[in-house]
């Protein structure tokens, strides 16, 4: 497997995306590769394969590897964009609270503890 390292800016984005892209529902469905919580039905999958075709290139990296955001509890972006998806991330990432877009899901996640408006 090449080094992440050894790739140039514009192609280290695209070792995440092959990664997400085989192992989301798409293709990964049915196979050892994908969680059971991810698996989908031959509908679904057809589903998925007809919204993949017809989105522009931006929205379909969004579907495929969902990006999480963070932001501080007074509502300012953090300048952090690129959040991996995992728990250590999120406890060394700035701010407390995080949006995540999976293009037709948006998932808002304060982090405990954080100071902050609401309940």
């Amino acid at each position: 497997a090449p080094d992440p390292d050894s790739l140039g800016p514009a192609l280290r984005p695209l070792l995440r995306l092959i990664f997400a892209l085989v192992k989301g529902p798409l293709l990964a469905s049915g196979t050892p590769l994908c969680p059971p919580q991810l698996a989908c039905t031959a509908d679904e999958r057809a589903a998925l394969h007809a919204l993949y075709a017809v989105l522009p290139p931006r929205a379909l990296e969004t579907a495929i590897c969902p990006h999480l955001l963070a932001y501080t509890p007074d509502g300012m972006r953090c300048e952090q964009l690129d959040v991996r998806l995992s728990a250590r991330a999120l406890a060394k990432a700035p701010g407390g609270l995080f949006l995540l877009d999976t293009y037709d899901t948006l998932v808002v996640y304060r982090r405990p503890g954080e100071a902050g408006g609401g309940g």
